[in-house]
């Protein structure tokens, strides 16, 4: 049952993302002078970090359902199963706040980090606590969805894929400060960077 279900939080991943990706498509155009070289290296290294994943969960798959590639049983791991099962709710809690991300951000998402023409300061719903909650949500559910595969290699990649997310927090960042300047040094103050900030600072002009 395990198996199963570890293969169906990607398919649910893969299919929000697609979804969401087509409804941003036609957000307009980016603005030349606001797309991250940065953002740009991180992405194709992400990229490849998430193919090697997706092989590695279709291989899981067909190993546990099928019994075939019988050499990928070297990299289990022994977490027991209530805890398995516990990364599975996390995983689960994290697709539906990808979910709420999503639509909080509209048609403002974009896979790569750029700014377009007349882009929005968005900071309504999850965007009034938390700067970057889409990468929390991201790292929770392949960190949560890490403990449902109990398998090294899958726990490494994942965190690969969590360490590039928190590094691209940074160069998202500095693009953004580029572009909507002192409003968005202002929004930085309120709200934390990855989980809500509980206490707000006091600016002092």
């Amino acid at each position: 049952m395990l198996p199963i279900t570890f293969l169906g939080l990607f398919v649910s991943l893969a299919v929000l993302r697609a979804v969401h990706q087509c409804r941003g498509k036609d957000a307009g155009a980016p603005d030349p002078a606001q797309v991250s070289p940065e953002g740009g290296r991180l992405d194709r290294i992400r990229r490849v970090l998430t193919a090697c994943l997706s092989c590695l969960v279709v291989i899981h798959g067909f190993h546990h359902v099928f019994g075939l590639f019988p050499w990928f049983a070297r990299g289990g791991l022994p977490v027991p199963e209530p805890v398995r099962w516990l990364g599975c709710a996390g995983a689960v809690a994290a697709l539906v706040m990808l979910h709420q991300v999503h639509r909080d951000l509209g048609r403002a998402f974009s896979v790569r980090l750029l700014v377009r023409e007349n882009h929005p300061l968005v900071t309504n719903g999850w965007y009034a606590r938390i700067r970057h909650p889409m990468y929390s949500a991201l790292g929770a559910f392949f960190l949560c969805a890490s403990l449902v595969a109990a398998h090294a290699w899958i726990a490494i990649l994942a965190a690969g894929i969590v360490a590039v997310l928190c590094a691209r927090t940074g160069a998202e960042e500095r693009m953004m400060e580029a572009h909507f300047g002192e409003t968005y040094r202002r929004y930085r103050e309120n709200t934390g960077l990855l989980w809500p900030r509980f206490t707000r600072r006091t600016r002092k002009d």
